[in-house]
């Protein structure tokens, strides 16, 4: 991927970004990510096939530096009693998943995940997508031999304000707000990753016009993600069609 400056941000910042931008998986089809997974794999493997040709500038990527920089900072906390950022690895029907769950903590048999976020992400239920990631995380875990019970997004509100608190009865009172996640069965969560597996595999071979479209959920609101937040929107054919030039 080619990172762009077009603002001229410091060079610091552009090597930042290439180093929490690039993914070791990206290459490897054989190799995936929780969070990769679980995302529509046409942008996996539309993102694979061009990732010499994509291009992103630097100033979409800052919040990536801040997000970064808590996950660094919390992983310096006691591990006595916790797994911190631990790399787990499983093999499902010939596919290895990669997992780094946030924080694993023994003695509350409880796991987490660190969230950089709006306020607006935590108002009502928990993201579809938390719910997923969480549970594939507490199974990997699981198959290692680690208990869970329970299971939380810890989100930092980065565009928390103090006045808009007294204005809204149900706004967040502190920039932070916890969400319990609901556990799903070791066979329900089983049940799930291999039918990601399943679905992910069954689509390997076709061509870039093959490959199923992402969903009216999975494309967000009005296709905000086609249009705003897609790294491969320009090789994909649905975009070409609804939004190119």
């Amino acid at each position: 991927m080619k990172l762009t400056n077009e603002f001229q941000l410091p060079q610091s910042f552009v090597d930042v970004i290439h180093n929490i931008t690039y993914d070791k998986t990206t290459d490897d089809l054989n190799r995936i990510g929780i969070t990769t997974l679980i995302s529509p794999p046409r942008i996996r493997l539309l993102s694979t096939r061009h990732w010499k040709h994509l291009e992103e500038d630097v100033s979409d990527s800052l919040w990536r530096i801040l997000g970064s920089a808590v996950h660094y900072v919390l992983a310096k906390t006691d591990s006595s009693n916790r797994l911190v950022e631990e790399k787990l690895i499983e093999v499902v029907n010939g596919i290895t998943i990669v997992a780094k769950p946030d924080l694993y903590e023994a003695k509350e048999k409880s796991i987490s995940d660190y969230k950089i976020t709006s306020v607006w992400a935590v108002k009502g239920d928990a993201k579809k997508d938390w719910i997923e990631q969480l549970n594939c995380y507490a199974w990997i875990l699981r198959k290692a031999g680690f208990p869970i019970e329970t299971a939380y997004i810890h989100a930092i509100l980065r565009d928390w304000r103090k006045s808009e608190m007294k204005r809204y009865k149900t706004y967040p009172p502190i920039p932070f707000f916890s969400i319990q996640i609901d556990l799903w069965s070791f066979e329900a969560q089983q049940q799930f990753i291999e039918s990601r597996v399943a679905l992910y595999k069954s689509v390997l071979e076709l061509g870039d016009t093959e490959l199923p479209l992402c969903s009216q959920e999975e494309r967000w609101d009005n296709d905000k993600r086609c249009q705003e937040y897609c790294v491969c929107h320009e090789f994909c054919n649905y975009w070409q069609e609804n939004y190119g030039k």
